[in-house]
This record gives structure tokens, C-alpha cells and sequence, in this order.
């Protein structure tokens, strides 16, 4: 698929068929997809689609901190750029969706709930304009209940390891506002069996006395979801020594701690352990050096965990003004008619050429005859529809080394680095010829649209002696066509 989007110079067909290598990479358990992820990065940048863009860089900071445990600069870069790219309303919902999805996977990884909860509402306010016949669970409303539902779990036992009970009911009202959005949405019934279980388990973790309800769900359950569900219930017991016993619970904390998967639910794993330190306390019949160094410990995994927290926030807010900044500079530098560089964009550009050492170029200058009458008979609409053409057809044989600008009104310039004088001839007509055979019609039934040429080449040190010699030539080429 990439291949014949290549050969055909079908951009987002190679996009698409990137990201499924992507996908296929990542598939097998411990596999590593980062080759293909930076395949992909490459080329959403070269093609300037940041919806894509963003996806990829949410998959390499998910695989850093997912597959490999690594929480460095790179990630975290990664995260706040990703974040950024997606808050502009427009974009492919279909990808930006997907993007928030990974985006949510990766802060969940690192505990920041708070994040990867901001990330699951981001992607239901654009999930409905997701093709609604699409087979793919992720991009559904139903999946976005359900992680929603179990996040809020995961952070309500980081939350009872603190003894904070007023931030667990607020979990437990969140949970019940997503298990209601969840009940008109069609989802698989393993799906409604996990959202049971989960509503069960925290309203266990906060104090409630369903536990005999929880067992009975549990024992209903198939065999390998019982499996998945067996560890929680024996953390819901051990929470509970009031009413299964002080041993009883005990032996419960135990078993939890050895059926709950610590890599795949470390909240859950972790608030396991504590309740055990706990519990060993309560038979002992004093406050143990185990309580204490646990109690010690849930305090700076906390705070730990809020710095991350706040500092992804910052990084964040400072991608963002890097990035306003960007915009401001880009607007600075670029014709917002055309989006080619305007002559401060040009400017930089030769005062880069000679700062890398290049002493020969070609400069090309563009006038579109007869403009002021186009606007004055068709309009100024169909004036600005014009030069949005050229610009793309500028645009469009800018080669690697080229650059193209707007001088500004109906005059445009494309310098080519490193290129004779006879190249650059070759490039103005063919580049005129293209002009010419446009199908202006579409904007006017009687449009006409040519341009002239003037061509001259030499040191770019001395870019504004070629301006004047292109200059003249152009003027020249205009007198001999009169």
C-alpha cells in the first residue's frame, strides 16, 4: 500500500498505509513498532499534516513509557507537542480522535488521570463526526465509556491509599455520570460486565457494603473475565475487616497481591500492598514500621505524581506559545493570500543561501499581464483567485533547493539555488506554459490568465543587481509580446 501511494504520489494513501504498519509493529506483545513510528513522523511532517503528525508522536511517547518505561524529555516533548497540534478544532476527525485515544493511553501509563481524562472528553466531542459505519471499537462512543469507567477506579485507589475520601466520591460521581452516558450506547457485553464489576469495586474502595453483590457478579462471570476481576475483589474484601473479619482480610490483601497484574493495574497493585501494611498493623495492635513507611511512601508517589502533573501542564502551555509564536513569525514571513513567503520571507532566505556558502542562483521573476484588468472586468474575487493559482502553481515546481515568493500585487519570484541561467530559461517556460494552459473558466467563462518572464542569475550576494537585470528582462519580454 505505501508503495503504490508512492509510485502514484498519493501522500495520504502512504500515510494511511504507515500507520497500519504502525498498528501491525505494535500488535505482537513486546514488540517494537519505533522504526515504523518514525517512518511515519518523517513523512507527516514533510506533507505538513499535523492531525497525522500528532498521532505519531502520541504512539512514540505511548511506546517509550508503555513498552520500554522510559519517562525522559523526548516523551514528554512529544506528549505536549501532540497535545498542542490537536486543540485547533478542524482536522480529520477520524485521526485527531484516534490521536486523543493514544494520547489518554500514554498518560494513563504515567498515573496522570487527571490528563488522560481532559484527552477522553477531547475525543468524545469529535467522536460523532467518525464515520458511524466504521468497525473500529476505538474510535466509538462505547469505548470511550469504558475507559472512562475504569479510569476513574484506577485513580480512586491511588486516592484511598491517601485516606482522601472527599477525592474518591468525586470519583465515584464521575464513574456513575459515565456508566449512565454508557447505557445507550451498544457495546459488547463483556464490555457491560467489566463497567458492572468496576462500579462495584469503587464503591467497595469507598466504603460501600455491596460486597456480597460483588462476589455473586464475580462468580457469574466467565471464567477468563473472572480471571481479570478475581484480584479486585479480594482488594474489596481486605478493604472491608468490619465485615469479613480482621484475618479474614488479611489473607484477602494477600491473595490480591498475588492474582492483580502490578504492570497492567500498578494503582490497583500498589493500593493491594498498602491495605496489607494496614491490616498487618490492626493484628499486631500498633502502628507498625510497615504502615508507616507505606503511609510515607503513598505520600511521595502523590506528590510525585501532582509534579508531573503541573510540569506536563507547563510543558504544555509553553508548547503552546512556542507554537503561537511560530504562527506569528510564519504570518510575519508569508502572503496570507497565496501562503508562499512574502519579500521579508525572501529576504531571510537569500541572507541564508549566502550564509551556507552558495554563490550562484537563479532568480525568476513572474508578472501576470494585464492583471488590473482581470480585477477591474471579472472582480477583485476572482483577482485573488488567480493569484491563489499562480502561487500553486509556484508551489507546485518548487523542487528541493528552490523557493518561491510574492513580491507582492501580480509579482511573484522563485529563486533557484545553484542553477545556470540557461536551467532557469528551461524552468520559466515551462513554468509559463503551465500558466497558460490552466483552465481559467472555472473562475470566469471569458478568463484569460498569462504571465511573463525575466530571468537573470549570478552571486546572491548581489541579489537586488539580479532583481533589477530580472527586472528588465521581464519588462523586455513584456514589450516584445505587445
Amino acid at each position: 500500500m505505501v508503495a503504490e501511494g508512492e509510485r502514484r504520489s498519493w501522500p495520504d494513501v502512504v500515510r494511511a498505509g504507515l500507520y497500519g504498519l504502525v498498528r501491525h509493529a505494535a500488535e505482537p506483545a513486546g514488540a517494537e513498532p519505533g522504526p515504523q513510528i518514525e517512518r511515519l513522523i518523517d513523512k507527516a511532517r514533510a506533507d505538513g499534516d499535523l492531525d497525522m503528525l500528532a498521532l505519531a508522536l502520541a504512539w512514540r511517547a505511548w511506546v517509550a513509557v508503555a513498552r520500554r518505561g522510559d519517562v525522559d524529555d523526548r516523551a514528554d516533548d512529544d506528549l505536549a507537542k501532540a497535545a498542542v497540534m490537536l486543540e485547533p478544532a478542524e482536522g480529520d476527525p477520524v485521526i485527531r480522535a484516534t490521536a486523543h485515544f493514544r494520547l489518554a493511553f500514554s498518560f494513563l501509563q504515567r498515573r496522570l488521570w487527571e490528563l488522560a481524562d481532559e484527552q477522553f472528553a477531547a475525543a468524545e466531542a469529535m467522536v460523532d463526526a467518525v464515520d458511524p459505519y466504521t468497525r473500529d471499537p476505538l474510535l466509538h462512543r462505547a469505548a470511550l465509556a469504558y475507559d472512562r469507567v475504569l479510569v476513574q477506579l484506577d485513580w480512586a485507589c491511588a486516592l484511598r491509599e491517601l485516606g482522601d475520601r472527599h477525592g474518591i466520591a468525586a470519583r465515584r460521581d464521575a464513574q456513575i455520570g459515565a456508566i449512565a452516558a454508557a447505557e445507550s450506547i451498544d457495546m459488547p457485553f463483556e464490555w457491560r460486565q467489566d463497567i458492572k464489576m468496576a462500579a462495584l469495586v469503587l464503591d467497595l474502595v469507598a466504603g460501600g457494603e455491596r460486597l456480597e453483590t460483588a462476589r455473586a457478579a464475580l462468580e457469574a462471570l466467565p471464567e477468563d473475565q473472572r480471571a481479570a476481576w478475581e484480584g479486585f475483589v479480594h482488594l474489596a474484601e481486605s478493604l472491608h475487616p468490619d465485615v469479613v473479619g480482621l484475618a479474614a482480610a488479611a489473607s484477602a490483601a494477600d491473595r490480591a497481591i498475588a492474582t492483580i497484574d502490578a504492570a497492567e493495574n500498578p494503582a490497583v497493585y500498589d493500593l493491594a500492598v498498602h491495605q496489607a501494611t494496614v491490616l498487618e498493623a490492626a493484628l499486631a495492635g500498633k502502628r507498625t514500621a510497615g504502615l508507616r513507611s507505606a503511609e510515607a511512601l503513598a505520600k511521595q508517589r502523590e506528590k510525585g505524581r501532582q509534579a508531573s502533573v503541573a510540569a506536563m501542564r507547563a510543558m504544555v502551555a509553553s508548547e503552546r506559545l512556542r507554537n503561537e509564536r511560530d504562527q506569528l513569525a510564519r504570518h510575519a514571513l508569508h502572503d496570507p493570500l497565496t501562503g508562499l513567503a512574502n519579500r521579508r520571507g525572501f529576504d531571510r532566505h537569500v541572507a541564508s543561501l549566502q550564509a551556507s556558502g552558495v554563490i550562484q542562483v537563479a532568480l525568476l521573476l513572474f508578472d501576470i499581464d494585464h492583471f488590473k484588468p482581470v480585477n477591474d472586468r471579472f472582480g477583485h474575487p476572482a483577482g485573488d483567485a488567480v493569484l491563489r493559482r499562480v502561487g500553486d502553481i509556484l508551489t507546485a515546481n518548487v523542487r528541493s533547493g528552490d523557493f518561491a515568493a510574492r513580491f507582492g500585487g501580480d509579482e511573484f519570484v522563485l529563486v533557484l539555488a545553484n542553477s545556470s541561467e540557461a536551467a532557469a530559461v528551461k524552468r520559466a517556460d515551462s513554468i509559463a506554459r503551465e500558466v497558460a494552459d490552466q483552465n481559467w473558466k472555472d473562475i470566469d467563462a471569458d478568463l484569460e490568465v498569462a504571465i511573463s518572464v525575466g530571468v537573470a542569475a549570478g552571486d546572491p550576494a548581489k541579489v537586488e543587481v539580479l532583481g533589477r537585470q530580472a527586472d528588465s528582462a521581464l519588462y523586455q519580454e513584456k514589450e516584445a509580446r505587445r
